[in-house]
């Protein structure tokens, strides 16, 4: 669904955003881990806001959508991924969205209690700690529905599904209008049609500026 996708990518940029505040947002390894320790927490609470599907792979949790969607945020200049400087963090772009969206986060301020849980513990936290936590973790494996330590599930086992709201109570809300907006601001297609438009229109190649 397009409303799962906008709440996970806007409470991508929150996390990674607030963990350079207390420490430092590294790599996707961490930030895989925090995620997942975070979905894990809300779900248990029943409240529905991260949702991906995290699967056993080489380094513990992993979600293939997290990191397209972190992928998908760098190009569309809401975050910067600098390996070689050992740093995720939010450009100019990706902090004014979240300054823009202020009122739905206070909204939400019951979902963010866990999101800030983790930031809390693990902001300071180097990538490989937190993965060798987590690795020591123990939990119901979906499907075969068996209590596990997650370093001894096999590799590509699903171990924590996308919440339904069948069993949730509550699910992070964000105002239609709103929900149109982020979905064209976290699309990368609309997003480069857009920014050519803006370019081609400063040029003066107005036949090139459509939308």
């Amino acid at each position: 669904m397009f409303e799962d996708r906008v709440v996970n990518n806007l409470l991508l940029l929150y996390l990674i955003d607030k963990t350079n505040e207390i420490g430092n947002m590294e790599d996707n390894l961490k930030v895989q881990k925090m995620v997942f320790l975070a979905q894990k927490d809300l779900i248990k609470r029943r409240l529905k806001a991260f949702a991906y599907n995290f699967f056993r792979w080489d380094q513990g949790p992993f979600s293939a959508d997290l990191n397209n969607d972190l992928v998908k945020l760098a190009r569309n200049d809401f975050l910067r991924w600098e390996s070689w400087n050992n740093k995720m963090y939010l450009t100019k772009d990706g902090k004014g969205l979240l300054d823009a969206c202020k009122e739905a986060f206070e909204e939400n301020e019951v979902f963010l209690r866990s999101i800030d849980a983790i930031i809390g513990k693990f902001a300071e936290v180097e990538p490989e700690a937190i993965k060798n936590e987590v690795y020591g973790m123990r939990l119901m494996v979906p499907i075969i529905r068996k209590q596990m330590v997650i370093r001894e599930i096999p590799h590509r086992q699903l171990i924590l599904f996308r919440p339904s709201m069948k069993r949730m109570r509550r699910e992070f809300k964000i105002s239609d209008d709103w929900l149109a907006t982020l979905e064209v601001a976290f699309d990368e297609e609309a997003v480069a049609t857009v920014r050519k438009a803006y370019r081609d229109a400063k040029e003066g190649n107005v036949h090139g500026a459509s939308i």
